[in-house]
């Protein structure tokens, strides 16, 4: 049975920016190593502060030619290793995409203010919203009332309904 390297422990490496990590493992434990694995944890953070950082450091240093470096995993876990930001972070996983996509009218609105992050990575990001948090991001981003209005509507359209709902009380 093939040897899996703990994702948690690994993140910790990573977050710490330990170049090291990978030389210290042996032999199993490298052959446990999935780069593509960590990456997806490694892009998506739960807090709402670095999260936009970890997506783009991570898309900017270590996905770049990631499968045509896929050869040397060491040189792929020390690319991750350097968007750590020097202190533990929760991660969390990145499901594939197969849910619904969230609204094109949002997403295209976050392009303006992330022009290099792609649609799932806008997706991720979005993700981190609540129905405040993306009220007030709207209502500071300077755009006419209509825009706001519009964006607003379309977000909670699209978005997860369930995340500021307070759970309903049970009768006794």
């Amino acid at each position: 049975m093939a040897y899996k390297l703990d994702i948690f422990e690994t993140l910790a490496a990573i977050d710490k920016r330990d170049f090291e990590f990978y030389d210290r493992l042996d032999a199993d434990q490298k052959k446990g190593f999935a780069p593509p694995v960590a990456m997806r944890w490694l892009s998506a953070v739960s807090d709402g502060q670095t999260s936009p950082l970890y997506i783009m450091l991570t898309n900017d240093r270590a996905n770049i030619n990631f499968y045509e470096i896929y050869d040397h995993p060491e040189l792929q876990y020390k690319l991750m290793a350097s968007c750590g930001y020097g202190k533990f972070h929760r991660h969390q996983w990145v499901p594939l995409s197969g849910k619904k996509q969230q609204n094109d009218k949002v997403i295209t609105f976050l392009e303006r203010f992330y022009p290099e992050a792609s649609v799932n990575e806008l997706s991720i990001l979005l993700n981190q919203f609540t129905r405040e948090t993306f009220k007030e991001f709207v209502l500071g981003s300077g755009c006419t009332p209509e825009e706001e209005k519009e964006v607003i509507k379309a977000y909670e359209r699209s978005g997860d309904k369930t995340k500021d709902k307070k759970p309903k009380a049970k009768k006794a």
